[in-house]
């Protein structure tokens, strides 16, 4: 079993150094900043794949290229992520993760029905078996929501430790509540093989001026009490936006100042901190409101939300032979061009399945209308694009509403500051491409093209003299493809 305390010394100095690069809110000066050399500004992210659409609450199943996706744009940033639950697609999160070298703390969700939290163990069982889990929770603030009680999470978490014992599997075993749940449980300290604690100064009412001391004491908290045993900080972050909690303020600048301060504490401390979260979670805002879904350094569609300077670090690498990545979840479509007032969208699904129902019928000056789907959004060149290692081809589905719409289908040829790297565009045909009423498969061949920076990551326009009776038309499984 490899030991998770982190490296002293020069390592601890680069991570401190690392959390300065990530926020322009502090200044330092460029001597200070050693080459990367490999470290990662978090030493683990909370890591949830849910896009736009998609809920846990309404059994949103994701699936394992969605999980790619996601998880390529948190690989640059963490060595670790931590996830929930182990349903509806997320039992796989593990197996991703490892395969792109990320190490994982798996979580089964523990709730209030018995036979979902059966299937949930059940399932991170079988992560275990298949070596995809690094670390084991069971559960996510239990005694917090009053789940469970101290004997029945208990219970649960021997009868799993039971369990992986009589098939002789090692991996350590906890669960993750508030530091206050766990400092007050004594016994389920004994349960634990570490402690894995949540530790909020927003949800206290801390200002922003104070709340780094007051991570500090909750953490140390937990300490005076862990009998020996390691603690980790399971999460802690610090909202961009909502309504504020007594002294404690949402913005944008005030997360930012506390994921420099937080990350700072814990590079100083030696503290494994697991920061929340990756991306802000939207399906939250119907229990949560605002303050609910801006937790996220990224935004939902994957954009950092504080420091631009991520961007340089968010890299699709070179991928095995099959791999796909979706567009949707990554390159937003915000890049109206031409008659404007006129351009419709509406989408259905999300990820690899989503649909979009365009109308494009421009029947105004000038005459013609399109949409790129831009990284990040309205980026017209301001901003780096993403770097796309290597894809083979863009590939998506396309028809008509009536047939014989003539309209152009591209990738790249945005300009700007941060030009993209295709320039000028590329077109699927330079002369349009008449579709039919039926779905038909399309491809853009990108094999030998450079894609250090692709802002434009899919463009389709069309005009009203190719189209006098109106252009609708309808676009589906929109990927990159390896």
């Amino acid at each position: 079993m490899k030991d998770l305390r982190l490296d002293e010394g020069a390592t601890m100095r680069k991570h401190r150094n690392l959390a300065l690069l990530l926020c322009s809110l502090v200044t330092f000066a460029a001597a200070q900043v050693p080459a990367a050399g490999g470290d990662k500004p978090f030493y683990g992210l909370n890591f949830s794949p849910y896009l736009e659409s998609q809920s846990p609450d309404l059994g949103s199943r994701i699936g394992k290229e969605q999980i790619h996706a996601r998880l390529q744009l948190v690989r640059p940033l963490a060595s670790w992520i931590r996830t929930f639950s182990c349903a509806d697609g997320l039992e796989v999160v593990g197996g991703v993760a490892h395969a792109m070298g990320l190490k994982t703390f798996v979580g089964a969700w523990i709730g209030r029905n018995d036979a979902d939290n059966e299937r949930q163990l059940d399932a991170l069982f079988q992560v275990v078996k298949r070596g995809d889990a690094d670390l084991v929770a069971i559960g996510n603030e239990v005694l917090l929501r009053s789940d469970r009680s101290e004997a029945g999470l208990i219970a649960y978490i021997s009868a799993f430790k039971k369990r992986l014992r009589d098939e002789g599997l090692d991996v350590r075993v906890t669960t993750v509540d508030s530091y206050y749940h766990i400092s007050t449980h004594p016994k389920v300290i004994d349960a634990c093989d570490f402690l894995a604690v949540n530790c909020y100064p927003f949800w206290e009412g801390s200002s922003i001026d104070t709340a780094a001391k007051s991570l500090a004491r909750m953490y140390d908290t937990v300490v005076r009490v862990s009998k020996g045993k390691e603690v980790i900080v399971s999460e802690t972050g610090w909202p961009s936006g909502g309504d504020a909690v007594k002294k404690a303020v949402p913005s944008v600048e005030n997360a930012q100042r506390y994921l420099y301060d937080a990350l700072t504490w814990s590079a100083d401390k030696k503290v494994k901190c697991f920061y929340f979260s990756s991306f802000d979670e939207s399906w939250k805002t119907r229990g949560e409101g605002r303050l609910g879904a801006s937790w996220g350094i990224m935004d939902n569609n994957g954009v950092p939300k504080y420091c631009h300077d991520l961007l340089d670090a968010l890299s699709i690498e070179s991928l095995d032979e099959g791999t796909v990545i979706p567009v949707d979840g990554v390159y937003v479509p915000s890049g109206y061009m031409g008659a404007t007032a006129g351009i419709s969208v509406r989408k259905e699904g999300s990820g690899a399945g989503a649909r979009y129902d365009l109308d494009l019928s421009a029947v105004d000056s000038p005459y013609w209308a399109g949409i790129y789907w831009q990284y990040p959004a309205d980026n017209w060149g301001q901003k780096p694009g993403l770097r796309l290692r290597d894809p083979k081809r863009l590939s998506f589905r396309a028809k008509g509403a009536k047939g014989g719409e003539l309209v152009q289908f591209k990738v790249g040829g945005i300009s700007g500051a941060f030009a993209d790297s295709i320039m000028p565009a590329l077109s699927l045909d330079p002369s349009g491409t008449r579709l039919g009423e039926d779905w038909k498969e399309y491809s853009i061949g990108l094999a030998g093209r450079p894609l250090d920076s692709s802002i434009g990551g899919f463009c389709v326009a069309a005009g009203a003299a190719d189209n006098p009776q109106g252009c609708r038309i309808f676009i589906s499984d929109i990927r990159y493809e390896w």
